[in-house]
């Protein structure tokens, strides 16, 4: 009998474990610092771990696509300081889209990954947080606001004034 063995949960001839998973997680991590976009983002229920990412969708053009990404993050690994509801945090996001939404000037998704728990050097985490304008608090509140605390995971596309979304970054 033959069975088939997903090749990363089979252990190799000295009995160890592939590491390919991490080595891609590892990449992958590496590719949002070297080419992600930072992005505001806020605690918004702390108890459930609840983190939202503001950005723009846009991928040419002029025109706005304000979007938010609700995602759990590991709030436990942060500094006490770091993990109370409204807490402003930075995150690094990568961009994708098919070929036909980027056609037309917009990208359909986007990956968030919390600074804070990728680097462990505390004051250039604080960096990459000053390094924001005020008008992306803005936008970021903003579009919290337009859930009305309706906290779902996922990507939520938002109405934010174009003015304010084109400026934030």
């Amino acid at each position: 009998m033959v069975f088939a063995i997903h090749p990363y949960a089979a252990p190799d001839l000295l009995g160890h474990y592939c590491a390919a998973p991490y080595a891609r997680l590892w990449l992958r991590t590496r590719e949002h610092l070297q080419s992600g976009c930072l992005c505001p983002s806020i605690i918004v229920d702390r108890e459930q771990c609840l983190v939202a990412t503001f950005t723009n969708l846009n991928a040419r053009g002029e025109r706005s696509i304000p979007a938010l990404w609700i995602t759990t993050e590991p709030l436990h690994l942060l500094p006490r300081a770091l993990t109370e509801e409204g807490t402003q945090l930075a995150f690094v996001c990568l961009f994708s889209g098919t070929k036909m939404s980027i056609e037309v000037g917009y990208w359909d998704d986007f990956s968030p990954q919390l600074v804070d728990g990728l680097v462990d050097d505390p004051a250039a985490c604080a960096a990459a947080r000053a390094r924001f304008k005020p008008l992306a608090w803005t936008a970021l509140l903003m579009g919290v606001a337009k859930l009305k605390g309706h906290h779902t995971l996922g990507l939520h596309r938002v109405s934010v004034p174009h003015a304010v979304t084109w400026n934030a970054f």
